[in-house]
């Protein structure tokens, strides 16, 4: 069915991965409790219902309004509207631009988790999955047309800058986007603007050949509401998340990527340690709820599905899963923290792979004076007081490494009004356990590992503009108005 269009205005825009992605998709990959997205060829792509409800959620509308009737995006069971006029196209991934338009198959990364019981402090069964992602550094060409009714060019080219600033500001696509996956960007160059002009046959024929470039309107990405989190820290011994891995001699594989070359271009030579934003936000929650429970006096429940939802604040923070009571997503985004040390991708997959007759090298370097350092652990039988048979376990832990900023971002703008300043408020309190050094990171933590030094806080938006090398003060001016939120949260829960 023909529609009443003036133009089609087309944004064209390589992207690039900035973190691991990950877009379900249908099918079975070994090993893979979620699969990305593939289409009927076996090629990685985003699909253009992904992009189109990330597009709009970046332009500042809820999860109520994303269903709401709109002359832009449409509505097709709501009479006058019809189909959306703003059309979103899938867009193929590959590890370069060429590869992005004919890529089969691939090797992707893999990105495990695991539910710990609060009450036990275990995991919890049945509650184990992996997630295939596709790896920072890929590229993928996004098409967005907008078909202009006449008269609408006007807003129509304003709405095309919004989704320009938004891509090079940084789109977040797909799933765990609060864990920090998913993460695209645009640069400049790479977005073009062309129109084809339908309101006359010559205007048809000459952009037909030669499509019209087009200028549009300045604009700021919207960051309105966000807070912004940076903590400068350093590991005060072995500080490792697993990669879900085991080999024939190695009990236990860090979590490793990666390093991208100096042009941001996918690496492969060099590797560096992560610690994935769900392990981090999985530390965070755990001790949120530890405060709301002391606070409140009282022990956590027995069933895991009623830990996650018995702290209200605790939900609103940091989300609620899905298929549960007040099931939403988290406002609170922590970022991926990729170690500044690498080490040779060929020397650990050579000493990963060593045969359980071989000897693993002592120690694994990296850059500067860190290193992998070979660990031997063994099972000591209660009943001999000897070593158990068959439960020598070797491994290796990190040593000197140097790790980048911890990232976190708050969508204040996201929190209910009334508990967007003592859910703000527990963020901060939370925070100052990791400051002081009560919060350890990453796993093993009952084993000696994860314990941080923190020496520097940084807080920017929504009012604070805050820069501390030492221990984050709760009691200074600037948190003047989140104290008293907190405070009266605290009445009600008295």
């Amino acid at each position: 069915m023909a529609r009443d269009t003036a133009a089609v205005t087309a944004l064209q825009a390589w992207v690039r991965t900035c973190s691991p992605l990950h877009i379900g998709g249908l099918g079975a990959v070994t090993g893979q409790d979620a699969p990305v997205a593939r289409d009927a060829l076996g090629r990685l792509i985003l699909p253009g219902t992904s992009i189109a409800g990330a597009l709009r959620g970046a332009l500042g509308q809820s999860v109520d309004q994303l269903d709401a009737p709109t002359d832009t995006w449409g509505a097709a069971d709501t009479d006058g509207l019809g189909a959306s006029r703003v059309v979103v196209h899938d867009a193929m991934v590959g590890p370069a631009r060429e590869a992005a338009t004919a890529q089969g198959g691939v090797a992707l990364g893999r990105r495990d988790g695991v539910a710990i019981d609060r009450a036990w402090g275990s995991a919890v069964d049945g509650l184990l999955y992996g997630r295939e992602v596709v790896p920072a550094g890929w590229w993928a060409l996004v098409t967005v047309e907008v078909h202009s009714a006449p008269g609408a060019e006007t807003a129509d080219l304003a709405l095309l800058a919004r989704l320009r600033a938004e891509l090079l500001g940084g789109l977040w696509l797909g799933a765990r986007t609060s864990r920090g996956l998913g993460e695209v960007r645009a640069g400049e160059q790479d977005v073009t603007i062309t129109q084809l002009r339908y309101d006359s046959p010559e205007a048809f024929w000459t952009t037909r050949r030669t499509p019209a470039a087009v200028t549009l309107p300045d604009v700021a990405s919207a960051g309105a509401g966000v807070l912004e989190v940076e903590i400068d820290w350093r590991p005060d011994g072995p500080v490792v998340v697993g990669s879900g891995a085991a080999t024939a001699r190695l009990s236990f594989l860090p979590l490793v990527e990666p390093a991208p070359a100096e042009d941001g271009s996918p690496g492969g030579d060099r590797l560096r340690l992560v610690l994935p934003g769900t392990a981090i936000a999985g530390a965070l929650r755990a001790r949120a709820e530890l405060i709301c429970r002391t606070l409140d006096g009282r022990d956590p429940p027995t069933e895991f599905a009623e830990q996650l939802l018995d702290c209200p604040l605790v939900a609103a923070l940091f989300g609620a899963a899905a298929g549960t009571a007040n099931a939403t997503w988290s406002p609170l985004q922590v970022l991926d923290c990729q170690s500044v040390s690498t080490i040779s991708a060929a020397e650990w997959y050579a000493t990963a792979d060593t045969g359980s007759d071989d000897v693993a090298p002592r120690n694994v370097p990296a850059t500067g004076a860190a290193e992998l350092r070979r660990t031997e652990h063994v099972a000591i039988d209660r009943w001999t007081g000897g070593a158990s048979d068959g439960r020598l376990f070797t491994e290796y832990e990190p040593h000197g490494f140097a790790f980048a900023l911890l990232r976190l971002r708050l969508r204040r703008d996201l929190l209910p009004a009334g508990v967007r300043d003592p859910a703000t408020m527990l963020l901060l309190v939370t925070l100052r356990e990791l400051v002081e050094g009560r919060l350890p990171l990453g796993g093993r933590t009952h084993r000696g590992y994860g314990a941080v030094t923190v020496s520097g806080v940084r807080l920017r938006g929504c009012g604070l503009d805050v820069t501390t090398g030492g221990p984050l003060d709760l009691h200074a001016e600037e948190f003047a108005g989140l104290r008293s939120a907190w405070r009266s949260r605290l009445e009600v829960l008295s």
